[in-house]
């Protein structure tokens, strides 16, 4: 069994200090990938969610979603009848249910985890999707840096690899999970790296 290091939980107290500042990590990043998600939930029947690095989850929020450009919450333009939020670095989210959803989706989240403790994150995501899983992922730094403690000088993207990199350490966790189909657009300085990771129709 995987276990997440040290370093792990020394990256989430980081984060739950920037979440402290009113509009960091509002799920913003998010929004500009509704359509994609609206198009893939519809084509996989997914009725269930998980949000796996939510932030403070905006997009969800009936009442603030408009403040990250959607006119509705993600679950309604998704037709989606039953979801969950978790950000380990935020305290309203940060309990993670130990069930399996039809969707499980993570954006901008890898990129912000050490490189030793990647398998341990993927696996947590995939190991919870009954049909598929929507990854997004920045293959740049960020325009950021941790501000104290630490890693006070360090980028807030800790893991920046190109988009061949994430596809194979992906497809290696995936082949434990292989009933299921893994989506991912990598963001590169070039654009979009789109690839669906799935079980070939015999």
């Amino acid at each position: 069994m995987i276990k997440p290091s040290k370093e792990y939980y020394e990256l989430i107290d980081a984060y739950k200090i920037i979440h402290q500042e009113e509009g960091k990590f509002k799920g913003i990043s998010l929004a500009p990938l509704v359509p994609t998600l609206i198009h893939l939930t519809k084509e996989n029947n997914c009725k269930t969610l998980l949000d796996y690095g939510c932030g403070k989850a905006l997009p969800y929020d009936k009442d603030r979603c408009k403040e990250v450009g959607l006119l509705k919450p993600v679950q309604e333009l998704c037709n989606i009848e039953s979801f969950d939020l978790y950000d380990p670095a935020y305290k309203k989210y940060a309990t993670l249910p130990d069930k399996k959803y039809d969707v499980v989706v993570c954006t901008d989240v890898l990129e912000h985890i050490a490189e030793q403790d990647i398998d341990y994150v993927l696996t947590e995501i995939l190991s919870r999707s009954k049909k598929m899983v929507f990854l997004n992922i920045s293959c740049q730094p960020a325009l950021k840096h941790f501000k104290q403690g630490k890693l006070k000088g360090k980028n807030l993207h800790i893991s920046v690899f190109d988009p061949s990199w994430w596809m194979h350490k992906i497809a290696n966790i995936w082949n434990k999970f292989n009933n299921i189909k893994v989506y991912t657009l990598c963001e590169t300085k070039e654009g979009t790296h789109a690839t669906c990771i799935k079980k070939e129709k015999k």
